[in-house]
């Protein structure tokens, strides 16, 4: 089981027999890793803690990060200072994406069922702001690069997850992708002329690059799976991860887009978010970020991935029956 989530891999079948997967408990412990282009990695500094969805200030010199546990929450980390700070306190607060200008945090707060998208300066000089959008289970993805709109995913139990767009000028929300298929992972380009997402649509998530605000062309990026679609923030790349591959592909804007084959960087065991009660792989938040001139990645290594993992399923027939009896013997 988890101690992030709770959650325990087994199950009852409808005549009372027990499956279930043995392991450890998964205590979530997580180290924040630099890896550049040829995957060469070094540990960040930071002491291993449950680290998920880190993001960038628009500078490089924060880094923006979700901590899980039994509260989760929004904190900023200094690279100069080194020093790490609380900005959200409520225990109920996931993925952080940074404004253009690198003043606010935008965030999802609240019951797993109803979240809901907030905006707080990162000095913490204001108290946090309710971000007007549609849906339930709001999940801010990315800013513009105006300012004017924030991509978030919307999720409920009866539909797949969709793409949507806050205006935060006043606006109607609008959406954007998905509905018939799951869709996530938004992020504008560079130049806020184009939204790169992640789909189910083919049957298997793969990413997509279609124009913004539309209509316009949907170009398929990945050829043999994708998610989380990451742009290079100076322009000239598009990176997503297929399993444990990194991928880079090369990519112009303008006057069209224009995308060449994708080739793969490095290869490593790096934290998908499977472990996480945020999302697991697919059309959900991409699990790294990416420096402004993209030499270098910051992963998060799950440090329980190797001493968590299982090979086997156990069966055990009749076990209710077993409960029961011995129940009664109490």
């Amino acid at each position: 089981m988890s101690r992030n989530t709770g959650a325990a891999n087994y199950d009852v079948s409808a005549s009372g027999d027990l499956a279930y997967i043995p392991g450890v408990c998964d205590g979530g412990a997580r180290t924040l890793v630099w890896v550049d282009r040829n995957g060469n990695a070094e540990p960040v500094g930071l002491p291993g803690r449950s680290y998920l969805h880190p993001r960038f200030s628009p500078d490089d010199r924060r880094l923006a990060v979700e901590i899980e546990g039994p509260n989760h929450d929004v904190h900023t980390y200094d690279f100069d200072r080194g020093v790490l700070t609380n900005v959200t306190t409520d225990g109920v607060s996931h993925w952080p994406v940074w404004s253009p200008d690198g003043i606010q945090l935008g965030y999802r707060s609240g019951p797993m069922s109803k979240l809901r998208m907030w905006r707080v300066p990162a000095d913490r000089s204001l108290p946090p702001q309710q971000v007007p959008a549609a849906g339930s289970s709001q999940s801010a993805e990315s800013w513009s690069p105006d300012g004017r709109a924030i991509a978030y995913t919307v999720a409920t139990f009866s539909t797949p997850p969709a793409i949507m767009v806050a205006r935060l000028d006043g606006g109607e929300a609008e959406v954007f992708a998905g509905g018939k298929a799951p869709a996530g992972s938004s992020k504008f380009s560079p130049d806020g002329r184009w939204l790169a997402y992640c789909s189910n649509e083919s049957g298997r998530p793969e990413v997509y690059v279609q124009a913004f605000p539309g209509p316009g062309p949907k170009i398929q990026i990945s050829n043999d799976g994708g998610t989380d679609p990451v742009w290079k923030r100076v322009g000239g790349e598009l990176y997503y991860r297929n399993g444990d591959s990194m991928m880079a592909v090369a990519v112009s804007t303008t006057p069209t887009f224009v995308a060449a084959r994708p080739q793969e960087l490095w290869k490593g065991p790096y934290s998908h978010g499977m472990s996480s009660s945020c999302g697991a792989p697919g059309a959900t938040s991409s699990n790294y970020d990416v420096t402004a001139d993209g030499k270098r990645f910051l992963m998060i290594k799950d440090e329980d991935r190797d001493r968590v993992t299982s090979k086997e399923i156990v069966v055990v027939q009749g076990w209710a029956d077993e409960v029961s009896r011995l129940s009664a013997r109490t």
